[in-house]
């Protein structure tokens, strides 16, 4: 079967709904993974301040909580800064995206 020429626009209209409702939405927030990180880092930093006031600080469990709590700080920052890498090409995409519908509308929204 051959493809038809109409099948460009009916897959294109679906992706332009898929971007429309992503706008709507507020696509770009941050990640799963970013999310469960400073999950992580939030209930490692109240273990640490229970094990200060309970007076284990320079323990050897003390330290390892440390150790793990830097090591998230390091992961999430860094997750942050990918994901600012990437909405700010998100960003850019949209605004493109954007200006071309305004274009096609423009040249095509008179036509019957």
């Amino acid at each position: 079967m051959s493809n038809m020429s109409y099948c460009r626009f009916q897959n294109t209209l679906s992706d332009l709904r898929d971007c429309a409702n992503a706008l709507r939405d507020g696509a770009g927030s941050r990640s799963d993974e970013a999310k469960e990180v400073l999950d992580d880092l939030t209930m490692l930093r109240a273990k640490l301040d229970k094990m200060r006031d309970e007076g284990k600080e320079g323990t050897p469990e003390y330290e390892e909580v440390l150790e793990d709590y830097d090591h998230g700080q390091e992961e999430y920052d860094e997750l942050l800064d990918n994901e600012l890498m990437l909405d700010a090409e998100e960003t850019r995409a949209k605004d493109a995206l954007i200006e071309l519908c305004k274009e096609i509308a423009e040249d095509f929204g008179d036509e019957d």
